[in-house]
């Protein structure tokens, strides 16, 4: 239903009230199938059903209302009042929600709903922490039962397995125990939340996690000549890459082969804004991306997207090689997200060049 392809021709269609007759209509479809089930599986199933109508009905309705300046014309109230329809159907107080993966994507935008736009340009001021307390104070005040449970859990979880290590979870943790005392759940969030507390304890990094301070007018070739006499691999990433965080789960394979063969290694973020810094320093410590690691300075932009990259533009992650003295052997290597490929191309490089 949320899969490729658009038969009912709801993405072209600008009357709220045409849209919602035809994802409604296709849905009783669906339920006349669902009611030959029996319980308890039709109810999970009619809310997997409705979880997927609800999510593509948001959809539609955030990419109509995202089009619109004005939010208060008729058509606007129209496809409010469609929406609040279509949310009332899917009765997200029913428990089974807490079953669907979409649930907390579902009610993460009902959350957004709620906002005023001035609420969240507030919120977004404030940084994506105050974000993060303001998605689990609504959660906890706007569901109940087993749905709470889940998203509360939920958020607490993925803080960590998505390695943003939000300050301050301990607490959450506390309000989710209040209310879930006997909650099978709590021993996997206590995992979870002390690996957060110790990714942001104040104890100083592992020795063999280094951080480069560039001065004030040095330059990148400046930074790859402090390892002359070994090759050095450089891993251009940042925060926010997903493949850049996957490949570092076999950093450790990196690693062992690069102190094996007298390689350095030398980990670029990327990364930009003012809590840069800070997260990339949380997420190199969580993953104990052993090596040398530089945070851009502005000033190496442009060099490190042209030299990495390709007029301008870089694509992440990006692994690239210097000889011991200095040459840059590849500027990307096309195996970079899989580390055995890698670590053959690299030595091929290595033995080819003689360097």
């Amino acid at each position: 239903m949320t899969g490729v392809g658009d038969r009912l021709g709801l993405r072209d269609d600008t009357v709220a009230a045409s849209a919602e007759s035809k994802l409604m209509h296709f849905a009783d479809s669906l339920a006349t199938i669902i009611d030959k089930v029996p319980e308890p599986v039709r109810n999970a199933l009619r809310q997997e059903m409705a979880l997927n109508t609800l999510y593509l009905w948001n959809q539609l309705y955030f990419g109509w209302m995202n089009r619109r300046a004005d939010k208060n014309t008729q058509e606007a109230t129209a496809w409010k009042q469609a929406d609040k329809n279509i949310t009332a159907w899917a009765k997200l107080d029913n428990e089974a929600n807490a079953l669907s993966l979409l649930f907390d994507d579902i009610a993460s935008s009902q959350w957004s709903k709620a906002l005023t736009s001035s609420r969240m340009d507030s919120l977004r001021k404030l940084g994506k922490e105050s974000i993060f307390f303001a998605r689990f104070d609504h959660f906890a005040r706007n569901y109940t039962g087993k749905n709470r449970e889940y998203l509360l859990a939920n958020l607490i979880y993925k803080d960590t397995k998505d390695a943003v290590f939000t300050e301050g979870v301990d607490s959450l943790l506390s309000i989710f125990r209040s209310m879930y005392p006997q909650s099978d759940i709590t021993p996997i969030l206590e995992e979870a939340v002390t690996k957060n507390m110790a990714i942001n304890s104040t104890n100083e990094l592992d020795p063999d996690i280094r951080f480069i301070e560039p001065t004030e007018g040095q330059a990148l070739d400046s930074i790859i000549a402090m390892f002359k006499g070994k090759p050095v691999l450089v891993d251009v990433w940042a925060t926010w890459c997903g493949p850049c965080r996957k490949s570092f789960e076999h950093a450790d394979i990196i690693r062992d082969f690069a102190r094996e063969n007298g390689i350095e290694l030398l980990y670029i973020s990327i990364d930009e804004g003012s809590n840069r810094e800070k997260a990339v320093r949380k997420l190199v410590k969580s993953y104990g991306l052993k090596g040398n690691h530089l945070i851009m300075p502005p000033s190496f932009k442009e060099d490190v997207y042209n030299r990495f990259g390709s007029n301008g533009y870089i694509i992440i992650p990006a692994i690239a090689l210097y000889g011991s003295d200095g040459t840059l052997l590849e500027s990307r290597f096309s195996e970079s997200e899989d580390a055995p490929a890698l670590i053959e191309a690299i030595s091929t490089t290595l033995k080819t060049s003689g360097k």
